[in-house]
């Protein structure tokens, strides 16, 4: 895989994360789980936080220089 290549896969892996985080934001509201504040509710994102940086990393790893 180039870095062009990869570029591109992990724009459409932050693209798929912040889709997925707004879908949590709104659930959250809706079911009267977020909080306000700064870090109040970074644990509603942890999960996909790690699982978009495991998918980040495979990509790089897989970079031919």
């Amino acid at each position: 895989m180039t870095k062009d290549e990869a570029y591109e896969e992990i724009i459409k892996i932050v693209d798929d994360r912040n889709r997925k985080s707004t879908e949590i934001v709104t659930k959250a509201k809706a079911n009267g789980s977020w909080e306000r504040g700064l870090d109040s509710n970074k644990r509603l994102f942890s999960e996909l936080d790690k699982m978009a940086r495991e998918k980040i990393q495979k990509v790089i790893d897989m970079i031919d220089e």
